[in-house]
């Protein structure tokens, strides 16, 4: 359930300066706050100590892309030169590695973000700007497509897209949150083609049980989430951070708390 722009699911507002309410985002999952007050389905308890600058979002990142699809041995992942999920998409690299998919193929406009997938696994890179992402894929996979393919941004065209370079039985993966009202074209043949679209809401995650096991993989080094996270930001320099995102120089920048 989500609730009302800047509201929990309930309708209310738990953050507030003074007597002043403050907005949460993340679909109701974060604010700029150094401390916070959450329901206790929301504080996962590990053994293991975690920088809490690094945890939460890119250990769900990760189970999103297992969860959600439950990889089989080949899978893409497209985004479209956007810099708003340029972590959601590295993790799903990250994620069919953990799932030793035999090919990983990462398609993107921008070959410094390919780059930056191939250092996380990605077996093969497209850069759709040059290259025919579907025609690429089929020529990587024999012709067939992949089993997975996943749209990291939320755009009509690359979750079609995504649909196009599954195999036959394939599934599509919509992770990307499109603006409300947005439809994917799916052509009528769906039905013998018996492909899959699904949506991937958050991981699909059992906190619980999801959130231990991840952070476990990052204590090990299996899971890379220090190398997404390439600035850090002092509160004071928010502003700097969010300039930053919208030129799209980092993978992730990260605010840290007042000294």
């Amino acid at each position: 359930m989500i609730g009302p722009p800047g509201m929990f699911p309930d309708g209310t507002r738990r953050h507030r300066k003074g007597d002043l309410e403050i907005n949460c985002f993340g679909r109701g999952m974060s604010s700029f706050a150094e401390y916070s007050v959450v329901h206790e389905s929301a504080a996962i308890r590990s053994t293991r100590r975690s920088d809490d600058n690094r945890g939460a979002d890119g250990l769900r990142g990760d189970d999103r892309r297992r969860r959600g699809a439950q990889y089989r041995p080949r899978g893409a992942g497209f985004d479209r030169g956007g810099v708003r999920d340029w972590w959601c998409w590295l993790s799903i690299v990250q994620g069919a590695v953990l799932a030793n998919a035999s090919q990983i193929i990462a398609v993107d406009l921008l070959d410094n973000k390919l780059d930056y997938a191939s250092s996380f696994g990605a077996t093969h890179t497209i850069n759709a700007s040059r290259q025919d992402a579907i025609q690429e894929i089929r020529a990587l996979t024999d012709g067939l497509g992949v089993d997975y393919a996943f749209d990291a941004i939320g755009d009509a065209r690359v979750s079609r897209a995504c649909y196009d370079a599954v195999r036959r039985g394939g599934t599509a993966v919509i992770v990307g949150m499109a603006p409300t009202g947005t439809e994917i074209p799916i052509p009528a043949t769906i039905a013998g083609e018996e492909k899959v679209v699904k949506g991937c809401f958050y991981g699909s995650t059992r906190p619980a049980v999801d959130f231990p096991r991840l952070v476990d993989f990052y204590q090990r080094g299996v899971l890379k989430v220090d190398g997404m996270i390439t600035q850090t930001y002092p509160l004071e320099k928010i502003n700097d951070a969010f300039d930053a995102l919208s030129r799209g120089d980092n993978a992730r920048g990260v605010i840290t708390p007042t000294a």
